[in-house]
């Protein structure tokens, strides 16, 4: 009898697929998409999966939405785990929305029936994938802002996170509020248009307050589409406009105070030698306009401490915890293929 090739080639997969260790999968649901990647216990990709975000709303329309973005992005892993035992880390934004931790792990554990599957909020899987498990602070400002801090021995403190009615300073959300405001002034006359509130009329194509106001409130995506104006700040403050140079002084401002409060709950006397304080998120993408301003407030605020990069994705950061990190240590190996992997 002649086998095909396509079926001695599946047996062959599925056979030393049983033989191999139980891989890992972290996920990272964000308001700006949703990513995974699937590595083996070296810490080798084996699959990587990227979707649209999950986290609009709530009730039976929110539970729709997270499973077409999992479905999105899990569906050629989760064909690869097939009923393997894993363990599964995801971290998610807005997990005190009634219903999402729920309807997050009911969707994971339908997905991965044999799975060990634990959730967190997605500023943990951050601070785990920017310091890769070394203690410090993590200053993260995405569409919203907060600083993380944890020391060697699990002590950790937190600052910001309040969400965009109360608090945010120095995220996307809040950068985009600020262009918005200062280009509803400049529209009413109480202060000059300059490069500000000529890249904002030119994005939203609105000519006037009512019009502005009505780009505002339509839809219902407000956070969203306010956030993806925060470039414009950026681009404003490089063409030297005062409005926006000072804007992004105090965004940095703003966010070396959420680094400062978040470290001195951890270490309310002595800070260790050369505190990492690690900057990941989108806004961060701003450059020396935002990082400029930032290093000089928090040399006023933890004096010693370093800046350094995100050494690792949040989705790094789910690997690290779904494979024990935060109860041992991880291999130097298994952080490099990570890196490697870009993840």
């Amino acid at each position: 009898m002649t086998v095909g090739t396509g079926l001695w080639l599946n047996t062959l997969r599925a056979y030393s697929w049983v033989r191999m260790p139980p891989p890992y999968l972290g996920l990272d649901l964000g308001g700006s998409g949703t990513r995974a990647a699937l590595v083996g216990e070296d810490g080798r990709l084996l699959a990587r999966g990227v979707g649209p975000t999950g986290l609009t709303g709530g009730g039976a329309a929110g539970r729709r939405h997270l499973a077409r973005a999992l479905n999105a992005t899990l569906a050629a892993i989760a064909q690869l785990v097939g009923d393997q035992s894993c363990s599964v880390f995801a971290g998610a934004r807005g997990l005190s929305v009634p219903g999402r931790r729920e309807s997050l792990m009911l969707e994971l554990s339908t997905r991965f029936p044999n799975a060990d599957v634990h959730e967190s909020n997605d500023a943990v899987i951050a601070l785990w994938g920017a310091l890769a498990g070394r203690e410090g602070v993590a200053v993260l400002s995405g569409s919203g802002s907060i600083a993380l801090a944890r020391s060697d021995d699990g002590r950790e403190g937190r600052a910001g996170g309040w969400g965009y009615l109360l608090g945010d300073e120095g995220s996307g959300y809040w950068l985009g509020r600020e262009a918005l405001a200062a280009y509803l002034r400049a529209l009413e006359g109480r202060e000059a248009a300059g490069a500000l509130a000529e890249l904002v009329a030119s994005e939203i194509n609105t000519r006037s307050v009512p019009e502005t106001i009505a780009w505002l409130y339509a839809g219902d995506q407000q956070v969203v589409r306010v956030a993806a104006l925060a470039p414009l700040v950026t681009q404003a403050a490089a063409r030297g406009d005062l409005v926006a140079v000072s804007t992004m002084r105090r965004t940095g401002q703003a966010l070396a105070d959420l680094a400062a409060a978040a470290a001195r709950q951890v270490w309310p006397a002595v800070l260790p030698e050369g505190l990492l304080v690690a900057c990941c998120g989108g806004v961060w993408s701003a450059g020396d306009t935002l990082a400029a301003p930032f290093a000089s407030a928090l040399a006023e605020r933890l004096p010693g401490a370093r800046c350094t990069l995100a050494a690792l994705s949040p989705v790094g950061g789910a690997l690290l915890l779904a494979m024990g990190a935060d109860q041992h240590p991880i291999a130097p190996g298994v952080l490099e293929n990570l890196r490697e992997a870009r993840l």
